[in-house]
């Protein structure tokens, strides 16, 4: 990208170089130093230049609009990217907490259930205790 920028710098410089160049050509013309035929060939070429540098200057600015639309999508990506890393984190995070729910609503099923448990094995205890 930077090479085609700095490939079409160039030649823009090297035409508005140019497109002075015939100015000045042309200037000294105006003084009456130039034949007439060179007069129109001049003008001619000034026009042909202009043309090439105003071309030049669209297809730089459509390369600067590229290369920045290029830049806004790089840094689109990585937002992108960071997002897609968060979800999968808190994705994770939920799955994982998700389990601890489950465990916990198991853990909540039988938990009316602990006084009578705890009394069964206390009984159980008191009978291998007399038994002995």
């Amino acid at each position: 990208m930077a090479a085609s920028r700095r490939k079409i710098y160039e030649m823009s410089k090297e035409a508005e170089g140019e497109v002075r160049s015939e100015e000045a050509k042309y200037e000294g013309l105006s003084q009456g130093r130039l034949a007439e035929e060179d007069v129109v060939e001049l003008q001619h070429r000034e026009q042909q230049l202009a043309s090439v540098l105003l071309d030049l200057e669209q297809r730089k600015a459509r390369t600067t609009h590229f290369l920045q639309w290029h830049e806004k999508n790089e840094e689109l990506k990585a937002q992108y990217d960071a997002a897609m890393k968060l979800n999968v984190a808190a994705n994770s995070a939920y799955l994982l907490m998700r389990e601890q729910e489950k465990a916990l609503a198991r853990y909540d099923a039988v938990l009316p259930f602990h006084t009578a448990y705890e009394q069964i094995n206390e009984l159980t205890n008191q009978i291998d205790k007399n038994q002995r």
